[in-house]
């Protein structure tokens, strides 16, 4: 207790500076929420449930004044954010629909907020009047907001849901109450009893769904017509998920869901849900569905059916979803995305002549995609390489390949690079051209790409000259020199060195030093690496190279590097 009563004074030092830093609430926030996250469980430990009032409610109050103090200092929208996921933790419910309020009146521009409130409101802090007011004063800015009247619908519906429930559960007291007083001998008329779910008899606004009634009216009053089949289906998903008691609701949205004059996709899909028996019946549902609606929309309701059943290991479902990705292929409303997921599903190994026409097609759409053009040049070589690699179509090839690399994003070209390095190396005969591909390729490429191509280019020699370690020495030489480099390529070139039958040291420290030169003041790997090293080579040499590092790196990694260093001797020892 000593020493949680030091830190706190510490906390509250930092707190009356004259320039308070939002960092300060949250440090001292987070380090008494941490002590009531201990007080739990020790408490669940030994079973003991006293002086919760006395040790967790103080303690609590405390946390949820500073979140107020900060808050109203410093009201960025994430600051809120932070108090409301404690208030909601510690069960402060109260503080919670403060802050809800505090958050609307400073943030009150965007309407999920106010639909967040309000559903939180009814549902977690079960206040149907301070959810009815949010959603009220909500509706006024925005008018036309369907998440917002479809919260409205929800809420009103569920509050008749709860209500029926609890005079279900009164009315079933009743008669059971009636019951054993019959038992005892008193004669008493039997109570009524009544059915919940009916709710026909009873003659209440409530309960008639009067409220819903005016929540549905005046919202596709609001909505702009051409949003009515969505609020529509999403209206009757509310109503359906509160069956039974909802019924008399479910049937007036999707009698206006059925319109005659215009039938929507979510028409379809509320006939799907309520038609189904079982999940094997549903791909006949959704196939009735997509013959009588064609559109769009309809195949990709049907494609999140489909990608829910391939989750839980359906092999029709992934079948199914190659046909629709292929059918929108076909109806030319394919995107990029869709694509992707199709070279994810297709199992093309063995037809890859069909699957051309797609990539081309989404190479239309989007051609600065690097997946697309891994995946388009990666399959020409794999056809290549079942024909006879004629100069005319190897030419073809590469003349891919540079519109590949004059289209993609330069951070995102490795694939293409690595793709047309194999092209050359396999179907080249010239050293030169390879070398000049090389060269080019480091040149336009940034730094993150052009030294893992150097990498491949010490591989390359390496396997092509084993016999002459000197070129793969010279070559890393020359390719230190062409800045910047990363911090990999020179750990790189170290790992090929010490996999040689007969390692040059002196080039493994010249590759350490480099990528000290570089990256030892912003990274502490390389050091350690360097330590791993002479650890395992030339112990001796290790205290020297820990007081170097420590006259290079910055104080503000000095902790990390001795946590690591210490952490590094105990593994090697």
């Amino acid at each position: 207790m000593k020493e949680f009563v030091k830190r706190c004074r510490q906390y509250e030092y930092r707190l009356c500076k004259r320039e308070k830093k939002p960092t300060d609430f949250f440090k001292y926030c987070e380090y008494l929420t941490d002590f009531l996250r201990l007080i739990q469980i020790r408490r669940e430990a030994m079973q003991d449930l006293s002086l919760r009032d006395e040790i967790d409610g103080p303690v609590k109050w405390k946390v949820a004044e500073l979140y107020r103090l900060c808050t109203e200092r410093f009201k960025k929208l994430d600051f809120f954010k932070k108090e409301l996921e404690f208030l909601k933790w510690a069960r402060l419910f109260g503080a919670a629909s403060r802050c809800y309020t505090k958050i609307l009146q400073t943030h009150g521009s965007d309407p999920f907020l106010h639909e967040n409130a309000a559903r939180w409101e009814f549902f977690e802090n079960h206040s149907a009047e301070n959810a009815r007011s949010i959603l009220q004063l909500a509706l006024r800015k925005f008018r036309a907001n369907i998440d917002l009247w479809v919260a409205f619908f929800d809420i009103e519906l569920h509050y008749v849901r709860i209500l029926a429930e609890r005079r279900g559960f009164l009315a079933k007291k009743e008669v059971k109450e009636e019951f054993e007083s019959d038992k005892e001998g008193n004669k008493k008329k039997p109570a009524k009893k009544i059915n919940p779910v009916n709710l026909d008899d009873i003659p209440d606004a409530v309960f008639q769904f009067k409220l819903v009634e005016i929540v549905y009216i005046q919202a596709l009053e609001d909505v702009p017509e051409n949003d009515h089949p969505k609020l529509l289906y999403r209206f009757w998903k509310c109503a359906y998920d509160c069956l039974p008691i909802s019924e008399k609701m479910e049937k007036l949205v999707y009698e206006k869901l059925w319109n005659a004059e215009n039938s929507s996709e979510g028409a379809y899909l509320a006939r799907i849900l309520k038609e189904r028996s079982e999940d094997s019946s549903m791909y006949t549902l959704y196939d009735r569905a997509l013959e009588d609606k064609p559109s769009e929309r309809m195949i990709r309701l049907y494609m999140e059916f489909c990608e829910d059943r391939v989750e839980i290991g359906d092999p029709y479902a992934k079948m199914k979803l190659l046909d629709l990705l292929k059918l929108l292929h076909e109806q030319n409303k394919a995107i990029e995305n869709d694509y992707k997921r199709l070279l994810e599903v297709w199992d093309f190994s063995e037809c890859l002549e069909k699957l051309e026409p797609y990539l081309q097609a989404a190479l239309k759409i989007s051609s600065k995609s690097s997946l697309l053009w891994d995946q388009f040049l990666g399959l020409k070589m794999k056809m290549l390489e079942q024909e006879n690699p004629v100069e005319a179509n190897v030419k073809i090839l590469i003349k891919s390949f540079e519109d590949a690399v004059s289209k993609v994003s330069p951070e995102e070209s490795l694939p293409i690079w690595m793709k047309f390095i194999d092209l050359i190396i396999v179907t080249s005969k010239s050293s030169k051209k390879i070398d000049k591909v090389f060269e080019h390729a480091i040149l336009v490429t940034p730094p993150e790409v052009s030294s893992r191509i150097k990498t491949i280019r010490l591989k390359y020699l390496r396997e092509v000259y084993p016999e002459d370690i000197g070129i793969f020495h010279d070559e890393y030489t020359n390719l230190a020199k062409i800045l910047p480099n990363s911090e990999n390529f020179h750990l790189d070139f170290v790992e090929m060195e010490l996999n040689l039958p007969k390692p040059n040291f002196k080039m493994v420290h010249k590759a350490f030093n480099n990528a000290i030169a570089e990256f030892g003041v912003d990274s502490i790997s390389c050091w350690l690496e360097y330590a791993k090293f002479l650890i395992r080579n030339q112990p001796e040499l290790v205290g020297s190279l820990n007081s170097r590092a420590l006259s290079n790196i910055p104080a503000s990694l000095t902790d990390e590097f001795h946590e690591r260093w210490m952490k590094l001797v105990q593994e090697t020892s």
